[in-house]
Parts: C-alpha cells; sequence; structure tokens
C-alpha cells in the first residue's frame, strides 16, 4: 500500500463493496466452494477477466484482503460476516453463504487466512526483513529492489492503458446494506431428460496424472465447452501405475434421476477399459466403466461409435450436483487379457458424454440382455484375471459380464488376481449373478489374500432355475488386516453368467 500501486488495490476495494452492498451480499466474492458445497469461480462479472460461474455468494476469507488495503473497512465487512445468521458455528463460520444455502466445506484458508488478515498480517515482519538484507551481489536492500519491481509493474500496466488516468473513489467504501440476501435452503433442480456435458466442460484446471495433451509432452490448457476431452496416457514401468485426467464443469448439474452414460468414441479405439468418474469435487457421486470393444451404435460417416452404460448415482447426488469429470486408468497388470496390451500407453477420445434418464437405444437391444446395476464401491469382476483353473470361461465384453461352465460335469474351479483391494472398511459383499442353465445350480466363492481367504471359508452361492439377475448379499467379517488380491469360483453345478462382485458400508 505503499507502492505506486495503492490506488489500483483501493479501487479493488472499492468495486467489491459497492458489489456487494448493491447486492445485498453480507461479503465479498472470491473463487471458493458455494452454498451446495462446489468448488465454483466466482467474482465480480464485470471487472473479472474470464466469465464466473456465480456472483451471488458472500466469502468469508474473501474480507482478508480488504484489512490489508484498509483495515477498518475490511473488519467492517468481516464483522457483518461472521454476524448474519447461520454463518458462525461451533465449529467456526462457513466457507461461504447464498440466498440458497450454506457451504457445508471447512478450508485451513478460510480460517488461517481471515485470522492472519485480522491481527496485521506479517507485514511489518517481511518489511522489517527486507530492509535489513541485500539483493545477493549489490549494495541494495531488498526492500529497495521490491518496491522498485511493484512500481515496474505499475508502469507496465499504465502502458497498456495507454497512460489514461487512474481514477480512484471520492465517496467512502460502501457499507453493508441495510437488507441483505434472505438465505432458503433449496433443493437441487431437476436437470433435463439428457445433459451433453461436453456442453459444460471448463478450461483452466489442468488436472492429471501420467496424462498428455495430444501432441504435447505435458498438458496444455486444451478443454473448450461443446469441445472434445482427449488426451494421451502413458503409464510407466515403475512408480504410479495409474493415470487420470479431470476437469471442473462450468455448472453443476443434478445426476440423480439420471440412469445412463452415452458417451461417444473413435469408432477405430484399440482396447482399453477405463472409468468415468462423475464428481462433486473429490466425492465421486457415479461412474460408469467403459469398455471400448463394446457393441455400440455407428455415425453414418462411420468415424464414431456411441456406446451406453447403466450408471448407479450415489445417495449424495439428492443433495449434490456434479461440478466436475475425471477420466481414471487403473493398473495395466490388473485388466483382463484382451486388454493389457493397450494398458499401458494410449489415446482416450470422448465425444458427446451425455448423461440420460432413458436409454436413447432401447428399441434396439433385448432387454432380457440387460444387467441390472448394484449398489457398491470397489468393483473387483472387471479386473479380474481368471486364468488359473480348469472351469471354462466366456468373457461377454458387449454385456460387460463374464459366463462360467462346468463342461466336463465334474468338480473344477478357476481362480485369479484382482487389484488390491481394502475391504476392512465395508460389511458386505454384494455379488450379482444369474443362472442360464434352466434348472437348480450353486456355486462356490472365495476371496483371498495369496493363499488366505479372507472371508473366513468358501461361501456358497444358491440359484434358483429361473434365467433372472440376482443380487446376494455376503456379510464381510470384522477385523480384516489384508487387501484382497484373488478371486476364486468353484464347483458349479450348471452354467451362469457373473456381472460383479461390489461392496457396501452396511
Amino acid at each position: 500500500m505503499d507502492s505506486k500501486l495503492a490506488p489500483l488495490y483501493e479501487n479493488f476495494l472499492y468495486a467489491q463493496a459497492d458489489f456487494a452492498h448493491k447486492n445485498g451480499l453480507p461479503g465479498f466474492l472470491s473463487t471458493v466452494y458455494d452454498s451446495k458445497g462446489s468448488y465454483r469461480q466466482m467474482g465480480v462479472p464485470e471487472i473479472a477477466a474470464q466469465p464466473v460461474d456465480r456472483s451471488d455468494v458472500a466469502v468469508g476469507f474473501a474480507t482478508a484482503m480488504a484489512m490489508l488495503i484498509d483495515r477498518r473497512i475490511g473488519a467492517i465487512w468481516l464483522n457483518n460476516f461472521y454476524n448474519f445468521p447461520g454463518v458462525l458455528t461451533q465449529t467456526g463460520a462457513v466457507e461461504s453463504v447464498g440466498s440458497d444455502g450454506y457451504a457445508d466445506i471447512f478450508t485451513a484458508d478460510g480460517k488461517g487466512m481471515t485470522i492472519l488478515a485480522s491481527t496485521g498480517g506479517v507485514v511489518s515482519e517481511v518489511e522489517l526483513y527486507l530492509k535489513n538484507n541485500f539483493v545477493p551481489g549489490t549494495d541494495i536492500t531488498m526492500y529497495d529492489r521490491f518496491v522498485q519491481l511493484l512500481d515496474s509493474k505499475y508502469e507496465q500496466m499504465m502502458e497498456m492503458r495507454e497512460n489514461q488516468t487512474i481514477y480512484t473513489p471520492t465517496k467512502p467504501y460502501p457499507l453493508p446494506a441495510e437488507n441483505q440476501i434472505t438465505v432458503e435452503t433449496k433443493e437441487l433442480p431437476s436437470s433435463d431428460s439428457s445433459v451433453n456435458l461436453n456442453d459444460y466442460l471448463q478450461p483452466g484446471h489442468l488436472h492429471g496424472k501420467n496424462v498428455s495433451s495430444l501432441g504435447y509432452s505435458v498438458l496444455i490448457d486444451d478443454v473448450r465447452s461443446g469441445g472434445i476431452l482427449e488426451f494421451e496416457f502413458s503409464i510407466p514401468v515403475s512408480g504410479d501405475q495409474w493415470a487420470f485426467r479431470g476437469t471442473y464443469l462450468s455448472k453443476g448439474i443434478n445426476i440423480s434421476e439420471m440412469n445412463y452414460l452415452v458417451v461417444s468414441i473413435p469408432a477405430d479405439s484399440k482396447p482399453h477399459l477405463f472409468d468415468i468418474e462423475l464428481k462433486r469435487d473429490d466425492t465421486r457421486l457415479a461412474t460408469a466403466r467403459i469398455n471400448t470393444t463394446q457393441e455400440g451404435v455407428i455415425s453414418e460417416d462411420g468415424l464414431w461409435k456411441t456406446i451406453v452404460v447403466e450408471i448407479n448415482p450415489d445417495i449424495v447426488t439428492k443433495t449434490y450436483s456434479c461440478n466436475y469429470i475425471a477420466v481414471a486408468i487403473h493398473n495395466p497388470a490388473n485388466l483382463p487379457s484382451n486388454f493389457r496390451p493397450y494398458g499401458r500407453e494410449g489415446v482416450i477420445c470422448l465425444n458427446n458424454i451425455l448423461i440420460t434418464k432413458e436409454h436413447p437405444f432401447l428399441e434396439q437391444i433385448d432387454t432380457s440382455e440387460i444387467v441390472p446395476v448394484v449398489e457398491g464401491g470397489n468393483e473387483i469382476v472387471q479386473y479380474w484375471s481368471p486364468s488359473h483353473g480348469n472351469l471354462d470361461i466366456i468373457e461377454d465384453n458387449n454385456r460387460d459380464v463374464i459366463r462360467i461352465s462346468n463342461t466336463y460335469g465334474a468338480p473344477g474351479w478357476r481362480g485369479g488376481y484382482i487389484s488390491p483391494t481394502d475391504i476392512s472398511g465395508y460389511g458386505i459383499m454384494v455379488i450379482k449373478v444369474r443362472n442360464i442353465s434352466g434348472k437348480p445350480n450353486s456355486f462356490y466363492i472365495e476371496l483371498k489374500n495369496e493363499q488366505d481367504n479372507i472371508l473366513g471359508k468358501k461361501r456358497r452361492i444358491n440359484l434358483p432355475s429361473d434365467f433372472e439377475w440376482h443380487i446376494i448379499s455376503i456379510n464381510i467379517p470384522w477385523l480384516i488386516s489384508k487387501p484382497a488380491n484373488y478371486l476364486a469360483i468353484s464347483d458349479p453345478e450348471c452354467s451362469f453368467e457373473l456381472s460383479s462382485i461390489a461392496f457396501i458400508k452396511n
């Protein structure tokens, strides 16, 4: 505030205070978790360098900057925010508040920045250090050099605006309005029957691991609204054996009533198996496993193949919207054999990622072949490598099921490794299976860590003679200390289909 930049900061504070006063906000704006718990780009639209997601939410730590610009004005606005109904809780102030509710997230910067600013910050300590130390190799103090840098930044900005005069406010800073917003927590608005997530891809988020933009060695800002989500992945032979690419959506979308994810991929895609994760920031709301070898609907020009995957949104989607999409590529060593040669590197290209309430091609499929979705996490069948044993096995990639047969009519088994899966926090193992023999059937299942049966013993599964899908639940013992890494099926009386094995808390 002792540099030439001071008037610009004063104008910034005036713009924030003026906007908050005119719109009845109890505090200022800043990019933050909004009143629905979604991370949103927020700011005063008229002075924002990029389009903002919201401008109707007051943020606690946005006053930290204000207190360093004008201590008295900043303190008045902070006091107003803290005294706004519902903001202060037993565990501290909420992150933000809007007319549609309160943020349910507490962050370290939301508390630390505000406390630091309200106690004067570390301006005097930094100034003392800079004045008592010199720029290496010179007799100029760091403080004088710092002021030079600030002044040069001012000159650069003035040059960009062709030395037009900078006007500063002549009136006092606006104070909180008498009539401020009223908070009414609202349910998420219903979405249309179909939403194209590509329309809401938000640029500027270079989130990823072991991935790069096409034609580059690193990620660049190549995501665009209405564009294609595409990238290259390369999983090294050592280190982290997975890859992901993610980006925020410019709009929070209610997916609680959605049943299908529909995505178009290049018709000549290599065999890849990966997950599309629909998230609320770090919370996964729904997952769609994409098998590029699955049959689909080919576009008229023959360039694209559209496939449909059923999803089962988590119960939290009734409260939280989806604001983030990620593509997760898992350990190549744990992929089924036909995907393994392409599991370490390749290109993922996703066009028209739709979430829908109705199946778009229902009239073209045999509804009896549809595999039902079941609750649960850490699904293991899709990453099972059943390479041991003598039972006949057929992988139906079009329907993502495994058919197991006992051709010889004698006792037999089939087993193989799965991705190491920690199931210690789960209470129930859920198996999705159907009998296809037309007569009573049964088989045994074992979940192991190497030779140790972590379920305690073989568990017998009995199936009626119908051809329906059944959801079988098995209680998981307490005090499991080792991750599951091996699945075995033994002694089936007849043929059956296995779709998934997942885990739920209780």
